[in-house]
């Protein structure tokens, strides 16, 4: 964490893989970079991502839902999801995150009109942002498509 500020970092962020054989671990780490962080004023991201055999039979919206629950309960400022389900369920999530920012990863590659709907789905269900890579810069036209994506983000 000192690092991070000394490097001019506005944020932290750890990944936690819930299911994980090593998820307890991951929490325990987790709580005392975001005790750090917060004693000095940077906030703290938590890339959520269900993993491992504790979430086999799981569905995909319960296991969105939980990781952004436990996001909340453990101090993130930020959980970064990787979902693309229904709208409700997607509202779901962003519920179950309460006060915690909720930021919907990209996921696979995408032809636009199915994108530019899931974004749409994604910002209408409360979600704060998009962190997506894929979508944008493997376009054949990378800076039209991300113009039609400002678009959808900016007409909240």
């Amino acid at each position: 964490v000192e690092e991070a500020k000394a490097l001019g970092a506005v944020a932290v962020g750890f990944t936690i893989y819930i299911g994980s054989i090593h998820e307890e671990k991951m929490l325990v780490e987790f709580e005392k970079i975001q005790r750090n962080a917060h004693k000095i004023g940077l906030p703290v991201i938590c890339w959520m991502y269900p993993r491992g055999k504790g979430i086999k039979g799981k569905k995909n919206d319960y296991l969105a839902a939980y990781g952004a629950r436990i996001a909340l309960e453990i101090g993130a400022d930020i959980v970064k999801i990787h979902f693309d389900g229904k709208k409700k369920d997607m509202e779901w999530v962003v519920k179950s995150a309460g006060k915690t920012r909720v930021i919907f990863a990209g996921g696979a590659k995408e032809n636009e009109t199915i994108l530019l709907k899931t974004i749409k789905n994604q910002i209408s269900a409360g979600a704060s942002g998009l962190a997506i890579g894929r979508n944008i810069w493997q376009n054949e036209t990378p800076i039209k498509i991300a113009n039609k994506v400002r678009k959808i983000l900016y007409s909240k």
